[in-house]
């Protein structure tokens, strides 16, 4: 009669733990590559303060006396971030920018546009345990673009509500 082998508790839980590592290595190196930890670049020199601007999916489109400009997704590619500017100008013609981060670009009838910081929105969403008790829904957790502008000859930022800019 031949004794059948057996798997003894310690070499099964040995394996449950080594599968386990691997999966966490595994997981922890697609967050790495898929969610980059350089989300700024340095904002060069000589730009006023009034020339950085923020659009996201939580903030609202900024608005220049050549049009508006409003987020158009942030997304990593070969482990750097990648954001989508949507440039409306004046006859409602939309034009999609895409900057790698640090990233300069000429618009016509705007100006320079330089890709500054992104703020990807995070891969859990946290109001999805909002129901739990103890914990809170959180307002304003979506992604953010932040960018330099060097505006042309004539062109300003303006605000809607003081009526003056132009009607989209």
């Amino acid at each position: 009669m031949t004794r059948r082998p057996t798997i003894s508790k310690e070499c099964a839980l040995i394996g449950v733990v080594a599968l386990l590592l691997v999966a966490a290595a595994l997981t922890g190196g697609w967050i790495w590559w898929t969610r980059p930890t350089e989300r700024w670049a340095p904002i060069p020199d000589g730009l006023e303060k009034d020339e950085h601007m923020a659009v996201g999916s939580s903030l609202p489109r900024e608005f220049t006396t050549a049009g508006t400009i409003a987020p158009a997704g942030i997304r990593s590619e070969s482990h750097e971030w990648i954001a989508g500017l949507r440039w409306t100008d004046l006859e409602r013609t939309e034009h999609i920018y895409e900057l790698h981060l640090g990233e300069s670009i000429e618009v016509a009838g705007l100006g320079r546009m330089t890709l500054v910081g992104v703020k990807p929105a995070p891969l859990i969403d946290p109001n999805k345990f909002s129901w739990l008790p103890g914990i809170e829904g959180k307002d304003g957790g979506g992604s953010a673009i932040y960018f330099v502008l060097e505006f042309e000859d004539g062109v300003k930022a303006c605000h809607p509500q003081d009526g003056d800019c132009p009607r989209f």
